[in-house]
C-alpha cells in the first residue's frame, strides 16, 4: 500500500482557485504519483465558498489574525475556516494520511511567508504569516511531514520529504498493531540509519529519549508519539552543505501579489 499524502486540489488539476485557473502541476505530478496515493482537498471549497470567488487575504486586526474576503462586504471566514480546520484534520489522521503538500503562499494552506494586511494605520503588510488551515493542522498534528509545492522544485527537498512520508508509513503500520516499549526501539532500530544520515545530532537527541523512558511516567503510545514528532522535527533540519546547494534566487515568495492566490 502506498503511502497517502493528502495535496492542495490545485496542484492536482482540480479547478478550485478563487479566479477558475488552473495550476501548472508539471513539477508536482512526475515526482510522486508513482511514489504515493494523492488525496486531494481545497479547504475555501470545501467551507462552500464556490469557483470563482473573491480572493480571501489575512488580516491582523487588533493583533488577532482574521481570515476575510476581499470583497466590499470584507466576510469575515475565521470561525469557518477553524471550525473546518478541525475536523478536516482530525478526518485526514483518521485515514492515517503520511504528508500534506499545501499551495504556497495561499491564505488557507501557505506554510509560511504568507502576506498578512495591517489595519491598524502602523506599518506596512508583512511576508510572515501562515495559511489559516495549515497552522491548524500542524499545531495539532506536528508529527505529520508538510511541505509545499515551491520546496518542491529542490531535488533535496523532495527526496526528503518522501523520506519522511515513507517513515511515517512505517510509523502507521506499528500503530495498527499496537505500540509497546520493545516496538518502538524495534521502529527507532530499523529507522535509525535514515534519521542519522539527515541529522546525526537529532539521532543521538531520540537514542537519550527512548534511554531515558521509564514505563511508569506514561504509557508506550505516549513515548511513540514523542518519539515520531522529534524524529520528523530532527529529520526536517537538512543539512547545511545542502541547503546551500539548493539555494536559487527565488526560494523565498517575493512580495509581488499582496492577495493570495
Amino acid at each position: 500500500m502506498q503511502p497517502r499524502v493528502a495535496v492542495s486540489a490545485c496542484l492536482v488539476g482540480h479547478q478550485v482557485r478563487h479566479d477558475g485557473r488552473m495550476v501548472d502541476t508539471e513539477l508536482l505530478i512526475p515526482e510522486l504519483n508513482s511514489s504515493v496515493e494523492i488525496i486531494p482537498f481545497c479547504p475555501e471549497v470545501e467551507i462552500g465558498l464556490g469557483t470563482p470567488r473573491p480572493a480571501t487575504r489575512l488580516v491582523n486586526r487588533n493583533g488577532n489574525t482574521r481570515l476575510e474576503c476581499t470583497s466590499e462586504s470584507n466576510r469575515d471566514l475565521t470561525q469557518e475556516m477553524v471550525k473546518f480546520a478541525q475536523l478536516k484534520s482530525d478526518f485526514l489522521i483518521s485515514i492515517q494520511v503520511s504528508g500534506i503538500i499545501f499551495k504556497q503562499s495561499s491564505t488557507s494552506c501557505g506554510i509560511d511567508h504568507v502576506v498578512v494586511h495591517q489595519t491598524d494605520g502602523v506599518g506596512k503588510s508583512q511576508l510572515n504569516g501562515q495559511g489559516m488551515f495549515t497552522k491548524i493542522f500542524t499545531t495539532l498534528y506536528p508529527y505529520i511531514p508538510v511541505i509545499d509545492e515551491g520546496k518542491l522544485e529542490k531535488s533535496s527537498q523532495t527526496k526528503n520529504f518522501l523520506s519522511r512520508v515513507k517513515m511515517m508509513q512505517k510509523w502507521w503500520v506499528m500503530y495498527d498493531k499496537g505500540w509497546t516499549p520493545d516496538r518502538v526501539r524495534t521502529f527507532h532500530e530499523e529507522n535509525g540509519m535514515l534519521i542519522h544520515h539527515c541529522n546525526p545530532d537529532g539521532f543521538r537527541k531520540l537514542k537519550v529519549l527512548l534511554d531515558d523512558y521509564v514505563e511508569d511516567e506514561y504509557n508506550a503510545e505516549t513515548l511513540a508519539f514523542n518519539y515520531i514528532t522529534m524524529a520528523q522535527k530532527e529529520m526536517s533540519i537538512l543539512p547545511s552543505s545542502i541547503i546551500m546547494e539548493d539555494m536559487t534566487f527565488n526560494s523565498i515568495p517575493q512580495k509581488r501579489d499582496l492577495i493570495a492566490e
